[in-house]
């Protein structure tokens, strides 16, 4: 079990690699990683993203990402250099964009969310005019989490929280 961790714990670091190496929407089919919706739930943790409805490719805009929290104790989650990632998802379900972008995560750090609070962030987008193609897409933030909840027993691995995706137009 243990070799199996680490090996699928390699194989997601190389296909994060790759992408950050500038796989992008105009790339080859089997080249673009693909999009596949988390099913994990959390009792207290939600995850929401708000973005502009149209973002300019090689502008930076501004997406906002709350992590609330909605039981009466303090809940942690781990991020790596941001507590959270933002992921660009094309109308066929490929991840053409993500944030951070470094190709090996730093280590984990602990971020809390007090009881019955929100954790408000701001994440700069700027897409890459060489790498994502105008068109539509939808925008996902998602944080991990591992460790003790309230009332439930510890994971055995992380959870990854989703929001609900935005659609997002890219223009030029």
């Amino acid at each position: 079990m243990r070799s199996q961790l680490t090996t699928l714990t390699l194989l997601v670091l190389m296909g994060l690699g790759l992408t950050a190496c500038g796989v992008g929407a105009d790339s080859a089919e089997g080249d673009t990683p693909s999009y596949v919706p988390s099913t994990d739930e959390h009792p207290c943790l939600e995850v929401t993203v708000s973005a502009p409805d149209v973002i300019e490719l090689g502008a930076e805009a501004t997406a906002h990402i709350d992590v609330n929290n909605r039981c009466d104790e303090t809940v942690t989650y781990d991020g790596s250099v941001a507590p959270y990632h933002l992921q660009l998802v094309s109308t066929d379900d490929k991840i053409v964009w993500f944030t951070p972008s470094e190709a090996i995560p730093a280590l984990p750090v602990e971020y809390a969310v007090a009881a019955n609070g929100t954790n408000s962030y701001e994440a700069p987008v700027k897409l890459p005019s060489d790498s994502v193609l105008p068109g539509d897409y939808r925008v996902i933030a998602k944080i991990s989490v591992g460790q003790d909840t309230p009332d439930t027993a510890q994971y055995v691995e992380p959870l990854k929280l989703e929001s609900k995706p935005q659609n997002v137009s890219v223009e030029p």
